[in-house]
């Protein structure tokens, strides 16, 4: 086998979307939620541990998308030209938002299990 023929196997992003569109549309609205909710919560009532809301942030943001993809698939011929890149550009925004919060909740996770270096 040529390795021209050999396909690339999916990453993390491909596996997220794929397991969002599999996913109904009201579970992604509550995901959505409880993750805006959850770091709206660590705002107001931790505010000095803000990296606690990254998790919750990512997890919206996944919902956000799922559901904004479900959107476009649903009106998949009748949306106009304009609300579909209005979509697109949620999307976008909740991809590189949810990617943003995810890589710096592990930065803070590592971070906080290595602990102070003192040399």
């Amino acid at each position: 086998m040529t390795p021209a023929a050999r396909p690339e196997p999916p990453g993390a992003f491909a596996a997220l979307a794929a397991q969002a569109r599999n996913t109904r549309a009201d579970l992604l609205v509550g995901v959505e939620t409880l993750g805006f909710v959850g770091a709206l919560a660590v705002f107001i009532w931790i505010p000095e541990r803000l990296v606690l809301a990254l998790p919750f942030l990512a997890l919206g943001m996944f919902g956000l998308w799922g559901a904004a993809e479900h959107a476009r698939h649903a009106a998949h011929g009748s949306m106009s030209r304009a609300r579909r890149g209005a979509v697109t550009g949620i999307q976008l925004f909740a991809a590189v938002a949810g990617t943003v919060a995810a890589v710096l909740a592990g930065y803070a996770l590592v971070g906080r299990i290595i602990g102070t270096v003192v040399s």
